[in-house]
């Protein structure tokens, strides 16, 4: 897969001709991973860099963290919100909750009951968004597979919810919605969409936008992907963002 870097100038060129639309994932993406959630905050060279692209580009910030908790860390005007992995979407002072996450909130409140049970465990933190479910493991020092087989095991009956596989956390989500969906609904006549993002669920993204877009995947690793290009890591992230300003 070919590095982002060496495709500045076919870049250029879509963003000079084009109503440009840009998409960022935030873990992982624009900050990296914490052991907690809660300590990934932004730099202030990010929120400065964010705050000047949106002047100038549609920016939208897609992420599977709860829309408000997005901005209360990203408290910048002019951005449009994504959270839940597409569930919840702000955008230009409108709100939109996806209603089937509405429809299943009581069969995700009885696996919530399960899931504390069974994983209150050291190393272990739970992460509960409402319409979702994370179980991060990043500090747990145990068999990483058996929390897997159980999670996966609690999860088994319950048809209207599905496993997502991230980082080091595994999440329990209905099924029928992802980020794909998402930047459908945001996408408008005539705009360029680059995506750029570092999780599995980005791939939904970027399948959607496969033939219409430029879609980067951020990983210092080879991994199986739909993305058109790479970048390593946060740090080439912004590069490329400021690169972007200086057009």
């Amino acid at each position: 897969m070919p590095h982002l870097f060496d495709h500045l100038s076919e870049v250029e060129e879509k963003i000079r001709k084009s109503n440009l639309a840009l998409f960022l994932d935030y873990d992982g993406t624009l900050v990296p991973f914490k052991d907690n959630p809660e300590d990934a905050v932004p730099t202030d060279v990010l929120i400065k860099t964010l705050r000047e692209l949106s002047k100038r580009f549609f920016v939208s910030i897609v992420s599977g963290r709860m829309l408000k908790d997005l901005k209360s860390m990203l408290n910048i005007g002019g951005l449009s919100f994504v959270g839940l992995h597409g569930m919840e979407i702000e955008d230009n002072g409108e709100y939109f909750i996806w209603e089937g996450a509405k429809n299943v909130k009581l069969i995700l409140n009885m696996v919530k009951d399960e899931i504390f049970s069974n994983f209150n465990k050291d190393g272990i933190y739970i992460e509960d968004k409402g319409f979702t479910l994370a179980l991060h493991y990043r500090s747990f020092k145990g068999d990483t597979g058996v929390i897997k087989d159980k999670f996966d095991e609690i999860l088994r009956e319950y048809k209207e919810l599905e496993v997502v596989q991230g980082s080091k956390v595994l999440e329990v989500r209905p099924k029928g919605w992802n980020k794909g969906k998402a930047v459908k609904m945001l996408l408008k006549d005539k705009m360029f969409p680059i995506y750029i993002g570092d999780d599995t669920t980005d791939e939904d993204a970027f399948i959607y936008l496969k033939d219409t877009g430029i879609t980067v995947l951020v990983s210092d690793k080879e991994r199986d992907t739909n993305a058109k290009f790479y970048l390593r890591d946060q740090n080439e992230v912004i590069l490329f963002l400021n690169w972007m300003l200086k057009l």
